[in-house]
């Protein structure tokens, strides 16, 4: 496979004397081409087919090489690099993953070439199951650095260890993650691979660390429990330089326990208590306003500058919700509205129903919608703390509160009050300045707890006068791979006129580290109503 300017000819070069040696060849100008399955089973002794990676002279290995030899190995499959006549690189600077696949200057080296080519012994694969950056990025190169440092070579002079980016649910934290993963810094330190796992709130974690493991071999293991996944996953790191991302982590028990040696864990959460046990912790934030704003008329045609800005500070410079409203105005102006005008009109819904008007209703993932984003955030509340996110509707938005007014407000004592909102805290939802005692409702959160307050009114409204037991009691069954939408948005309705405490929604009503199957019979049994969702 050459590559560069005038490969060409060093490729042909090289077919001649491995064809001269008795070898089968072929060229190609693409990789695809040559890790195709049907090829890769008539290597040597019946192995994969190794590949050749042609270049005018050694100083001419950059990227594009370095990214070819990489894709070959995630497949387990031999990559060598031979090149024509040049000053060499030394062997004490070429980097870790050049000195795993070789370099051979073909006048000169073709019997190391040709041994290496031949050679049975098997290649580890070198896994990178990272997604790819997002389209719709906006270049963070500040935390990416920041996170480089911490992950390869810490900036005080300490041992780099694991990372943690906390941060409210949209604040693109998975989306720094996977530009990390794609950064040339962080693919040449950790040249044994990079993979990926998702979390969530209620994760198969044995499924999980199984598909982590099986991204080294390439074969889906068979383990007993997660713990035995994740001691098998801990042994194969424990040799290796790799970089393990867990994305979305809600709890403690889902974490890679022990030392890694030289690998390392990078993990995105917005449970604050679950990112102290990172090692180092590196808070993700808003968007700057102009990267925000941006965004935010991203593929739009010209708009008013200072409505833009008022917007994008409603929404509190988060990308997810900025995204969101972008998709909402972009198909007004498709539908004909003039783009000045789609704006307004989206303006004026969000002012008068707050994150309904970003509620799309065109995505299943909490990852794509901010108002599932808050309900898998409340989710991780006692039902205590749920009960009382409406009350917090009263406070204003974005201002640092004391904590003695916003107790009074809340109606709770001041040692309650700090203990909930350490906890509302802890879960991304509000900001507290344990120091100052101040408390700050972010826009979108007091957003969120204004629909709360506004479902509760209307949930009592119809009931007010009934007694309790009069009320249904009504169980909503889905599939969350093809009915998750379709049942949030019933659930929303049904409990604007029944209340939440007469919906049961697993998602919703099962508090963290509940039995699940216990709860699920229990509503099962009480409900006179159940909603079956179907495909």
């Amino acid at each position: 496979l050459p590559i560069g300017d005038q490969a060409a000819a060093v490729a042909a070069d090289i077919q001649a004397r491995l064809e001269g040696a008795g070898t089968l060849t072929i060229s190609a100008q693409t990789l695809d081409g040559l890790l195709d399955p049907s090829l890769q089973r008539h290597g040597p002794g019946g192995g994969p087919v190794p590949v050749v990676v042609a270049v005018k002279d050694a100083a001419t290995v950059d990227r594009r090489v370095r990214d070819v030899c990489r894709r070959a190995s995630e497949q387990g499959i031999r990559a060598v690099v031979g090149s024509g006549s040049g000053v060499p690189i030394p062997a004490d600077a070429r980097p870790r993953w050049l000195q795993r696949a070789g370099i051979f200057d073909v006048s000169r080296e073709f019997e190391g070439l040709l041994k290496t080519v031949l050679s049975r012994s098997r290649v580890g694969r070198t896994p990178f199951t990272a997604p790819p950056v997002p389209e719709e990025f906006v270049d963070r190169a500040a935390e990416v650095e920041r996170i480089r440092h911490e992950l390869v070579q810490r900036g005080d002079g300490g041992p780099p260890g694991g990372v943690a980016l906390a941060g409210r649910g949209g604040i693109g934290k998975s989306a720094i993650a996977a530009a990390v993963c794609h950064d040339d810094a962080i693919v040449d330190f950790f040249d044994d691979g990079i993979v990926w796992a998702s979390f969530g709130p209620g994760p198969n974690l044995l499924d999980v660390y199984s598909r982590l493991v099986a991204a080294f071999s390439g074969d889906l293991p068979s383990f007993h429990s997660a713990e035995e996944a994740k001691r098998t996953l801990a042994e194969l790191l424990a040799t290796r330089r790799c970089l393990v991302v867990m994305d979305d982590v809600w709890d403690t028990s889902q974490l890679l326990q022990g030392r890694l040696s030289d690998s390392r864990v990078l993990l995105t959460t917005r449970a604050r208590d679950v990112a102290a046990e990172a090692g180092t912790v590196v808070s993700i934030g808003p968007l700057p306003g102009p990267a925000a704003a941006e965004l935010l008329d991203a593929h739009l045609p010209a708009l008013d500058t200072r409505e833009v800005e008022r917007l994008t500070r409603k929404l509190d410079d988060v990308p997810l919700a900025l995204r969101q409203a972008n998709r909402i105005i972009r198909t007004r102006i498709d539908l004909g509205d003039q783009p000045q005008s789609a704006l307004l009109k989206f303006v004026a819904e969000y002012d008068q129903d707050g994150l309904a008007a970003l509620d799309v209703g065109d995505t299943q993932e909490q990852g794509s919608s901010i108002v599932a984003v808050f309900r898998s955030s409340a989710e991780r509340l006692t039902p205590t703390d749920r009960g009382r996110l409406p009350r917090l509707a009263r406070l204003d938005a974005d201002v640092p509160l004391p904590l003695d007014d916003v107790a009074v407000q809340v109606g709770l004592s001041t040692g309650d009050a700090e203990a909930m909102f350490r906890r509302l805290a802890s879960a991304s939802l509000i900001e507290f300045d344990a120091a100052e005692s101040r408390v700050r409702v972010p826009h979108l959160s007091r957003r969120f707890f204004q629909t709360l307050e506004e479902r509760e009114k209307q949930s009592e409204a119809p009931f007010a006068a009934a007694p309790r037991t009069e009320r249904p009691r009504i169980f909503i069954s889905y599939d969350r791979r093809e009915s998750e939408r379709y049942a949030l948005k019933i659930a929303d309705r049904l409990t604007r006129h029944f209340g939440y405490e007469n919906v049961f929604l697993d998602v919703s009503s099962i508090a963290a580290g509940s039995d699940f199957v216990r709860e699920v019979e229990g509503a099962i049994s009480a409900a006179n109503v159940v909603v079956a969702l179907i495909g």
